[in-house]
C-alpha cells in the first residue's frame, strides 16, 4: 500500500474496537435522525 504524505488527519481503520461498535454507533446516529436532533460523536484524542 502506498503511503503518500499529507496533512489531513489519518485514520486508523484496522482498529476492531471501532469496527465492533460501528453498529451501535450508527444506530445512535439513526436514531438521531429520526427524532430530528443534530447528531455528532464525539471523540477524546
Amino acid at each position: 500500500m502506498p503511503m503518500n504524505k499529507t496533512d489531513e488527519p489519518l485514520f486508523e481503520y484496522a482498529c476492531h474496537e471501532g469496527n465492533y461498535a460501528m453498529p451501535g454507533i450508527l444506530a445512535g446516529a439513526r436514531r438521531a435522525e429520526a427524532d430530528g436532533v443534530p447528531y455528532a460523536p464525539t471523540y477524546s484524542f
